[in-house]
């Protein structure tokens, strides 16, 4: 059994995906606004092989009764290739990467030899108010404004997704 929360963090295996220990989950959702905070985390990654992008990550609760992770909390994340959010009417890619452990968010620093080698620096890490989180889209508000992220049916992968400014 798990001690305490440190103990916890420190058993997470990279990607969540292979079911490392991670951190519960404690969502406020206010009913009368119509959103729940949700953990939001932009972290750019410097990648030798992949470049210059933004990873976008949202705290992401298992809700399955008969999943092993059951109430356990990882970081959906997003590849964003351009590195920023779009302005106006522009509609930029993002690609759906794997879960990532949940204390994962506090990373900075160098990712050893390998696919995703390179520098990683956080530039924001906060709850914001998200108005919709599902398999198909993500609506949240980020320093002001409206943002909808949503699956992109012309990406043949499946893994592609748009961010619009709403």
């Amino acid at each position: 059994m798990l001690g305490g929360r440190e103990e916890r963090e420190q058993n997470v295996s990279f990607p969540a995906k292979k079911f490392g220990k991670v951190k519960k989950s404690s969502y406020i959702y206010d009913v009368n606004k119509g959103y729940m905070k949700k953990r939001m985390v932009i972290q750019e990654h410097n990648a030798v092989k992949a470049g210059l992008h933004w990873d976008l990550r949202f705290e992401k609760e298992f809700t399955d009764k008969n999943s092993p992770m059951y109430g356990e909390k990882v970081l959906r994340s997003f590849a964003i290739p351009k590195h920023k959010f779009p302005e106006d009417k522009e509609q930029i890619l993002a690609i759906e990467v794997a879960d990532h452990a949940w204390n994962w968010q506090n990373f900075e620093g160098n990712i050893g030899p390998g696919f995703w080698e390179g520098s990683v620096k956080c530039l924001f890490k906060e709850d914001v108010e998200v108005e919709r989180f599902d398999d198909k889209k993500i609506i949240f508000q980020f320093k002001g404004s409206k943002y909808q992220l949503h699956k992109a049916a012309w990406v043949g992968t499946g893994k592609g997704w748009i961010i619009i400014k709403k």
